[in-house]
């Protein structure tokens, strides 16, 4: 038999039948004669009908979405693909080199450019053009669309009484809603719970079998064929989306038909927690409330957040969406997507549990890290060779130079003490940065009350973000589909 479409495994998953042989015979365990025109007429052939078990019908249907969520198709660009080991023994050489002075005044020179374009770049992004456009516009609409919501959960079992609190407490059309909760296998504890809930609450839950890679890209394309809604949206664990979110998200869609995604902002309910939570707050409300929308309002690629972000359901399964071995699905697939003005964000806020300890820290941002590594080793070849210039610049000030400049920083400041000379340069760009990324801070905070932890940011991003870095390829070296997963306590 072919390979089966999308179209295929969603109708399989709507009325739970099975292909047999061919796509002329069609395997089920009762449906009615209504059900048997419908899908005559969906396929406008002439269709066998033949019943079998349960056991064996679900057997099937559990190996096509298996399939589906971690084959890769032809001509498809996959985190899979690139060669992490030659590519991390590359980049550690020419470090080394760098540190031993092989390359002299050249190398000096060069870094300090880019730095300086890269951070002078961000900063007028930033300042010129973080208007939002598309929620101001946005009309009442009299009948809203049904709403898929996706909620992933792996050893959350303690966390199912707050997400689904979260989702069901949303201003809503509750008729409209279409809840999934997609769980693993191997996680008895969690499925326990939900199936606990399931009585009291109107949702369905997935359980994806045990298969490679362990992703979250991979367990939300495992659901998406049982996706009933025009738009559907992802919603971790820990989320507290505003209440009128949903409402929100479907007016700018239906007033903008031509848009892929809505992205919301993120921040943190326990932000003041310690310094650490205060400082994550600050980079959030830098990156979601400023800069996401400056490169939106510039049309330029938009890297999703992990979560909240909001699709069209109809323009996400035109193409394979999420490639289920990046361990970042939202910055590949913003990528993977990019049109302009394809993606806006949201006045809505979602609100998360940020990560308490340096450590927790580490283990999250060296995940995401590893991500946006994946995805420009992943897509650099395609992307530099489209005759796009917007396109290449977004993508290469988003996933190559932020990461040269984390992982040769300490490289920069190294070489500056063993060699003594051209300091000034790299004083000139550490100066510039620092005072760069306080009135930043200032600026988007609009108030000194916090101007000792606003002096303290800039020194965050220099220490801490290097040995994160550090972390992640190491992790892509040993283990690159590994998907770290961040712990929650569901504290408020």
């Amino acid at each position: 038999m072919n390979r089966l479409s999308f179209d295929d495994i969603k109708l399989c998953c709507k009325y739970n039948v099975v292909f047999l042989s061919d796509k002329q015979h069609i395997g089920h365990c009762g449906l009615s004669s209504d059900t048997r025109y419908k899908i005559r007429k969906f396929y406008k052939r002439k269709i066998r009908f033949v019943r079998i078990s349960e056991k064996y019908r679900n057997a099937i249907l559990q190996k096509y979405l298996i399939k589906y969520s971690t084959c890769i198709p032809e001509n498809f660009c996959t985190a899979q693909n690139p060669k992490y080991k030659n590519i991390i023994l590359f980049v550690i050489i020419l470090l080394i080199c760098y540190l031993a002075n092989f390359f002299g005044n050249v190398g000096v020179y060069l870094l300090n450019l880019i730095y300086f374009l890269y951070y002078t770049m961000k900063f007028i992004t930033i300042f010129a053009c973080h208007k939002s456009t598309h929620n101001k516009n946005s009309s009442k609409i009299e009948k809203y669309p049904v709403y898929s919501i996706i909620i992933p959960l792996y050893k959350e079992s303690h966390m199912v009484h707050s997400i689904l609190n979260s989702v069901y407490s949303l201003e809503y059309p509750k008729n409209m809603l279409d809840v999934l909760v997609v769980l693993e296998e191997d996680d008895a504890e969690t499925i326990e719970v939900v199936t606990q809930y399931q009585s009291e609450r109107h949702f369905r839950s997935i359980i994806v079998p045990n298969s490679i890679p362990r992703t979250k890209s991979k367990a939300c394309k495992y659901a998406l064929p049982f996706v009933k809604g025009e738009l559907l949206t992802i919603y971790d664990a820990e989320d507290i989306p505003e209440k009128d979110q949903l409402i929100k998200v479907s007016e700018v869609f239906m007033n903008n038909k031509d848009l892929f995604c809505v992205q919301c902002r993120l921040n943190f309910y326990n932000k003041e927690h310690n310094l650490l939570t205060k400082l994550l707050s600050i980079e959030y409300k830098i990156h979601f409330d400023f800069f996401l929308q400056s490169l939106a309002n510039l049309a330029l690629i938009v890297p999703l957040g992990g979560t909240s972000n909001h699709f069209n359901v109809h323009m996400l399964t035109q193409q394979n969406n999420w490639d289920p071995y990046n361990v970042t699905e939202d910055a590949d697939i913003a990528v993977r997507y990019y049109k302009p003005r394809y993606i806006t964000i949201s006045n809505s806020y979602t609100y998360e549990e940020s990560v308490y300890s340096l450590h927790a820290w580490i283990k999250q941002r060296s995940r995401w890290i590893k991500g946006f590594l994946q995805t420009f080793c992943t897509h650099s070849k395609e992307i530099l060779q489209e005759n796009d210039i917007k396109k290449q610049i977004s993508f290469l000030m988003l996933f190559g130079i932020p990461n040269l400049i984390i992982l040769t920083s300490p490289f920069v400041l190294f070489h500056n003490i063993l060699y003594g000379y051209n300091s000034l340069y790299t004083a000139m760009n550490l100066l510039c940065f620092y005072i760069t990324e306080v009135v930043l801070v200032i600026f988007v905070h609009k108030n000194l009350r916090n101007i000792l932890i606003y002096l303290l940011y800039p020194v965050y991003l220099t220490f801490f973000l290097p040995v994160a870095s550090y972390v992640a390829l190491y992790s892509l070296y040993r283990n690159p589909y590994y998907w770290s997963k961040t712990e929650h306590t569901g504290k408020r």
